[in-house]
């Protein structure tokens, strides 16, 4: 890539390709049909076919600037592979595009659109998130007031509001380096990770809201419910974030991770129990549910002001207990 594309894009998509379950062209297309290709891109890819390698030549003829690529030949964890991409990143802002994902053919164009008019650069960007495949659910945020710049010093709501996942969120690259080079998390959870989530957020000064840049992520695997994972990602969230003052933030986005989004999810899956994906769905439930009692996060809904300050609906506690009760979670309340 030439200098002046350097100076002149605004984001880098990073597409880590980590044994996907779906082709290296379906994953492709949502970035070869991009409108606008003024931005840089990175894929890095776990032992590539010959086949994939014909693809990835493909999209490189029909695309305007040099496509790095890193060939992940040991098998290196994905958190490794995206802090050794982050290091060729020239851009302010870098996106993460994770396998499952979907954007717009009008994705960037949008993004450069609102970039090369902001007289102030949000740090953190949040976009209509829309997740799809096991359970359908949108993330619909009716208090943020679409484009409107915040300064996080001065307003810490959007710490609370954000969804959980990282898939919906396009960050500042300083911010993503000091992630992944100098805290050097471990524990991602792929586009669904919340240590991704709020240790970014935690970083940046500004923020705002994208209604018109909407990002949709097909996720047709539990093992991103999986509460371990959920719970040790949480405890290093608050490793690094014990000395800050975004507590009540903090505990209300984890309280609604845990009570809304991930019960809720599990419980509105619709698959058997008979099956064995079905049977690790209820181990799931059995360990959430234990985590949330342990935690006693069940009384923050008395506590924390932002549970009545958002008109936060969820079932009763006695309800919560039994979890054959879950699947009504997403029906009564949307956030």
């Amino acid at each position: 890539m030439n200098n002046t594309n350097l100076k002149t894009n605004n984001l880098t998509i990073i597409v880590p390709i980590y044994k996907p379950t779906i082709s290296l062209e379906n994953i492709l297309k949502n970035i070869k049909k991009q409108s606008d290709q003024n931005f840089d891109l990175i894929i890095t890819i776990d032992l590539p076919s010959s086949n994939d390698l014909e693809i990835i030549e493909e999209l490189e003829k029909s695309f305007n600037n040099e496509i790095k690529i890193i060939i992940n030949s040991t098998h290196q964890n994905i958190n490794t592979v995206i802090k050794q991409s982050l290091s060729f990143v020239n851009t302010k802002y870098t996106y993460i595009f994770y396998s499952y994902s979907y954007i717009k053919s009008s994705f960037v164009k949008t993004f450069n659109n609102f970039i090369n008019v902001a007289q102030i650069k949000p740090d953190f960007i949040e976009v209509a998130g829309y997740c799809r495949g096991l359970v359908s659910h949108d993330f619909y945020r009716s208090k943020f007031q679409d484009k409107k710049i915040i300064n996080l010093n001065d307003n810490k709501k959007p710490i609370a509001m954000v969804s959980p996942f990282i898939f919906n969120s396009i960050i500042t690259t300083d911010i993503f380096k000091k992630l992944f080079q100098e805290f050097n998390i471990q524990t991602t959870n792929l586009q669904y990770s919340s240590a991704c989530k709020y240790l970014a957020i935690s970083l940046a000064k500004t923020f705002t809201y994208l209604l018109d840049l909407p990002i949709y992520d097909y996720n047709e695997s539990i093992s991103l419910l999986r509460p371990k994972t959920i719970i040790d990602e949480w405890k290093e969230i608050h490793k690094y974030l014990k000395n800050k003052t975004i507590e009540e933030e903090l505990n209300f986005a984890k309280a609604m991770h845990y009570q809304y989004f991930i019960a809720g999810f599990l419980g509105g899956t619709k698959l058997s129990k008979k099956t064995k994906s079905g049977q690790n769905i209820i181990s799931f439930e059995n360990k959430l549910l234990s985590e949330i009692k342990k935690t006693n996060l069940l009384n923050l809904i008395n506590t924390n002001k932002y549970f009545k300050e958002f008109e936060v609906k969820l079932i009763d506690e006695k309800d919560f207990l039994d979890n054959k009760n879950w699947n009504e979670i997403l029906k009564i309340f949307i956030w």
